[in-house]
């Protein structure tokens, strides 16, 4: 099934969103698979995450990172992300997704970067960019 063969049949409201989303998303087609995974690795580490895996078809959550006392909220959040991904679960590779459990980005990135990012993706490249550096958890 094709994506919009998904939407209409879903009756997906708004999707033309869809390509802002791949807008989103593309400066990543940029990076080194290597410094994605190492990324992903070191934010499961910090304080106030929690991860997603989907392995073998099966989504769940692998593990978090809250406080005590706070683990309901990675439950409640990974439980709804984990709900919306289950219908499309078949269409998904294996991954592990770590997010933060607030509503805020820890990371910005100038637009030069932004822009040599998505130049980059368009191009077929992969490239490491200082963003890309691995901080610690005490810069938080």
């Amino acid at each position: 099934m094709c994506r919009w063969d998904y939407v209409v049949k879903h009756k997906v409201q708004l999707p033309d969103e869809y390509d802002q989303i791949y807008r989103d998303i593309e400066p990543f087609w940029a990076l080194r698979p290597s410094d994605i995974k190492a990324r992903q690795e070191t934010w499961e580490t910090f304080p106030g995450t929690y991860t997603i895996s989907n392995e073998d078809g099966f989504i769940y959550l692998a593990l978090h990172t809250m406080p005590e006392g706070d683990e309901d909220v990675a439950e409640t959040r990974a439980s709804d992300q984990i709900k919306l991904l289950r219908e499309v679960q078949q269409w998904l590779p294996d991954f592990r997704a770590t997010f933060t459990a607030h509503d805020v980005p820890y990371q910005f990135i100038g637009h030069d970067q932004l822009s040599e990012a998505r130049e980059a993706a368009g191009m077929g490249e992969c490239r490491h960019f200082a963003f890309c550096r691995l901080l610690s958890s005490d810069a938080y």
